[in-house]
């Protein structure tokens, strides 16, 4: 997994952020984030919120590895608008992901993860707060252009430090403008797979399976939770767009799709993946054990 440097907890001060933070705590004790920013935005300060944000801040301390206790966790407080100074507090802070909690009863439709996803300079990573914390299974969508291609090597990082075996990478077509007869479908779905193993042809997974999974299906959103649902994947890592072609239909609408019908975590990567090697992971053990570690 690409090495995040520092990231930005999302809190809202209620119970459920202890189900994010220790979500949190496992991709530290799996990819060694190097700090941590657990930030809470309200729209009028008052003095018992920051007390209530230090006294949460020394709660969760307990549960970080020990790397992260020492002089790695910074809280902060913000006042205005949630996602603006999110937004803009990540770009200052330069954070590379920003990860936020959901309760589906409280936000149907999400809209703070999905206006992070549209205006935020790095990655967003949203976990229902009803998903178990663990990582086993990664499900990638891709549509065969650039930015896909980023979201899968950030599946295969994540993946290997996970110590997984496999990623599915997962296509979804559709032709609409074709006549169905008998084979047709047969030979758009050679056609689908024979792309597919061309596209993933460009990646070094260095051990790692990549299983390619093509479908027909006009509703990417559905088609990803499906596959997943069978597959018993517990994260999706997607980017923000895809190809602006007819036949490519993972586009920004898909992303967002995902994100607001999810039961499981999904990670949404901006376009960045040309910046990320494995150098990263080779450097992961330093991190972990307290090196100080810098990057161009």
């Amino acid at each position: 997994m690409a090495h995040y440097r520092r990231a930005l907890v999302a809190l809202s001060l209620g119970d459920q952020d202890f189900q994010l933070l220790d979500y949190v705590s496992m991709l530290c004790c799996i990819n060694g984030i190097g700090e941590l920013d657990l930030v809470h935005v309200t729209a009028h300060r008052a003095p018992e919120l920051q007390r209530i944000l230090d006294d949460r801040t020394q709660r969760v301390g307990e549960r970080f590895p020990d790397y992260i206790q020492s002089n790695r966790l910074f809280h902060h407080l913000l006042e205005g608008d949630r996602c603006d100074k999110l937004v803009e507090f990540s770009a200052e802070r330069h954070n590379d992901v920003i990860l936020v909690g959901h309760s589906a009863s409280h936000n149907p439709r999400r809209s703070l993860a999905r206006s992070l996803v549209r205006k935020a300079l790095c990655s967003v990573w949203l976990f229902p707060n009803e998903s178990p914390v663990k990582l086993r299974r990664i499900v990638a969508p891709i549509d065969l252009s650039d930015h896909s291609a980023d979201s899968l090597q950030e599946a295969i990082y994540i993946a290997i430090l996970a110590g997984l075996r496999e990623v599915t990478a997962l296509h979804v077509y559709f032709d609409p403008t074709t006549v169905t007869y008998n084979g047709r479908e047969t030979q758009m779905l050679r056609k689908d797979e024979h792309e597919v193993a061309s596209f993933l042809q460009r990646f070094d997974p260095h051990g790692l399976r990549i299983v390619p999974r093509s479908i027909e299906e006009s509703n990417v959103a559905h088609a990803i939770h499906r596959v997943c649902t069978e597959q018993g994947a517990d994260l999706i890592v997607m980017g923000t767009r895809g190809r602006s072609a007819a036949a490519s239909i993972l586009l920004g609408s898909e992303t967002e799709r995902t994100l607001m019908e999810s039961k499981i975590p999904v990670l949404v990567v901006k376009h960045f993946g040309a910046r990320r090697g494995l150098l990263d992971v080779l450097l992961h053990n330093r991190l972990r054990h307290g090196e100080d570690i810098h990057f161009d």
